[in-house]
């Protein structure tokens, strides 16, 4: 019988009492969800049935105090399983993809040590693919990311898991050879294997994360597919069947997909208030504590909470510092509870100094301890000491060793070595899941690191060569591309056929699936100078010439690329790896000039997502 949702009402887990304890809830009449506000998280969540009606949720609608707490939406399915085979009574999903050529898919009990059943797959034909499907409903690997199955598969018996998402195929190593597949363009991109796997034909228990496995190639999550099959890669566009022989046979029990119970608390909201100070307390949003540390009693920081002269309402925290000793720090560090920023891009709040030259460092830790800081004004909009401006860090610049999935802390600290005393402002600190507009590289610092805290560079093949260096164009910097050699000429003894040059600058794989546009501003020296612009996505690129798109001349022109040029042709949008400028394919030699690299959203420039350089005009 169907539990009436009226009878329901949402529980957290308290670990330290090891007891479910009620949390107020409420739902709206007709809505088969149920909400909840908390001022801390606990361990877990789930909803279940009570005969005490004071702890069901109340039909009502409340008003939503965003200045006390998120607003946390909790599923009512907390079953860990989405799939759960044990092979006893039927096949579940697996079966014959392929038909002659695939595997046969069949229930097996001589294979186990007590007589249950387990699944065998049997090669039908020498060569082919192999290939079972083993899960073919779709389901998020977001929510559900643990696949896990017992197996015993003897050696030289060669497969791999393959999970179809957006279109593409993403390949888990198994007991197949490794593939080349990058810039392949066989639609198959590898995403990692399945450790410590034992093909001796006793029985093993393999383990992995689906979700963490696509994040280092993709943003998307919906898994329409996942299969086992044998492909072989063999050169450019070159997709062939394996090489198993005539009744290869492998077998599979106990498979499971499921929630990854020691993963981080996960929220649904698309921007998530950590805290705008309008309370005026020691504790942030989430319930934590804003502790102060300083480097010794030499110096001090003090904390405030100030009337917000920006529109009259609410409260900022103001902080005044003094670290007169050398070498001295201060600031102030925030618990987070274990929050799963993985599907977050950005790190945003708004910012006030006292002086231009003000700066300080906005750190995250992860709960290995491991500590990640960055310094603010390398994503201020506009000028540190002209009231306040919007600061916009994405998340892709912290370190990947970063576990992103359990996020304890933030830090906000200040450094003798950046200014020695001061005044700063802080509000409205959130996450975010849009990007917004993103500026990659300004060029103005002499740096081999761009805004995202990826490294760039030039290289060159064959008889190519190229040389890049920062410089100034009036009081700005820009970087000067120096190009020549014999580029596009064949040359039978380079790595590469033609000769070519060019500069590569990473993006860190950022998901830029909302923004609308790549632009760059470029002048050349001559007039007429053409270079190609690739994006990558770690394992397929495009490339659209520049001067299909604006021709170069000797003034700055902003050239505008729709991302478009790129997705249409299989550029994941979702995971941007690499941007590329290439002189190729012709003969060419000369120098252009690049400045204002930016990915747009299509918001306007005073749009205070915006993570750029609001200076007065250019050149």
């Amino acid at each position: 019988e169907e539990t009436p949702i009226a009878k329901l009402g949402i529980y957290g887990y308290n670990a330290k009492e090891k007891a479910w304890e009620s949390v107020t809830s409420y739902r709206y009449d007709g809505e088969d969800a149920i909400y909840a506000k908390v001022r801390k998280l606990h361990a877990y969540y789930a909803v279940m049935m009570s005969p005490n009606s004071e702890q069901w949720a109340a039909v009502t609608e409340p008003e939503l105090d965003q200045s006390k707490a998120p607003l946390i939406k909790v599923a009512d399915d907390d079953d860990p399983y989405l799939v759960s085979n044990t092979f006893e009574t039927d096949l579940g999903e697996w079966s014959n993809r392929d038909n002659e050529v695939g595997g046969q898919v069949e229930l097996n009990d001589t294979a186990t040590s007590d007589g249950s059943k387990a699944l065998k797959i049997t090669n039908t034909n020498a060569g082919g693919n192999f290939a079972v499907n083993a899960v073919t409903t779709p389901f998020d690997a977001q929510e559900y990311p643990i696949v896990q199955f017992d197996y015993r598969i003897p050696d030289g018996v060669k497969t791999n898991l393959l999970a179809r998402v957006a279109g593409r195929w993403y390949e888990i190593g198994f007991t197949d050879d490794p593939n080349s597949l990058q810039h392949n363009r066989v639609n198959i991109a590898h995403i990692g294997r399945i450790s410590d796997v034992k093909a001796d034909d006793q029985w093993h228990t393999a383990s992995f994360n689906l979700h963490d496995m696509l994040r280092t190639r993709t943003g998307n999550t919906q898994v329409e597919q996942l299969i086992m099959a044998d492909w072989d890669v063999t050169g450019y566009m070159l997709l062939q069947y394996g090489q198993n022989e005539k009744d290869a046979t492998y077998y599979i029990d106990n498979f499971t997909i499921g929630r990854d119970s020691a993963a981080g608390s996960r929220l649904m909201e698309d921007t998530l208030l950590i805290d705008n100070f309008n309370n005026k307390m020691a504790t942030h949003l989430f319930g934590g504590y804003w502790e102060r540390f300083t480097s010794s009693i030499d110096v001090s920081i003090k904390r405030e909470f100030s009337r917000r002269m920006l529109d009259k309402r609410g409260y900022s925290l103001q902080l005044d510092y003094d670290l007169s000793v050398a070498g001295g720090y201060a600031g102030y560090f925030t618990q987070l509870p274990n929050l799963d920023l993985r599907q977050y891009q950005r790190l945003a709040f708004i910012m006030k100094t006292k002086s231009h030259n003000q700066d300080m460092y906005i750190g995250l830790k992860d709960h290995n301890g491991r500590e990640h800081k960055v310094r603010a004004s390398q994503f201020v909009s506009g000028n540190m000491a002209k009231g306040w401006k919007q600061v916009s860090i994405p998340l892709a610049v912290f370190s990947k060793d970063l576990d992103r999935s359990k996020i304890v802390g933030l830090t906000i600290a200040f450094e003798e070595h950046l200014h020695g005393a001061g005044t700063v402002w802080i509000d409205d600190l959130t996450v975010t899941r849009d990007l917004g507009n993103i500026l990659v590289n300004d060029f103005e610092a002499p740096s081999q690191q761009n805004r995202l805290g990826q490294t760039h560079q030039t290289f060159a093949s064959g008889a190519a060569a190229i040389n890049g260096q920062h410089t100034h164009g009036s009081t700005n910097g820009i970087y000067r591309l120096s190009f020549g050699g014999n580029i596009g000429a064949i040359n039978a003894y380079a790595s590469e056929l033609k000769s070519f040059a060019g500069w590569s600058t990473g993006l860190g794989g950022i998901d830029c699936s909302r923004c609308e546009a790549l632009t760059l501003r470029v002048r050349g020296v001559e007039g007429g100078e053409n270079f190609t612009v690739y994006l990558d996505d770690g394992n397929f690129r495009w490339g659209v010439e520049i001067a299909a798109i604006e021709a170069i001349d000797n003034t700055w022109k902003t050239v505008t690329i729709p991302l478009t040029e790129f997705a249409d042709y299989g550029v994941d949008l979702t995971h941007l790896a690499t941007l590329q400028i290439v002189f190729e394919g012709v003969a060419m030699s000369g120098t252009v000039y690049l400045d204002d690299i930016r990915l747009e959203t299509g918001t306007s420039p005073t749009d205070t997502s915006l993570v750029n350089d609001a200076s007065p005009a250019r050149h």
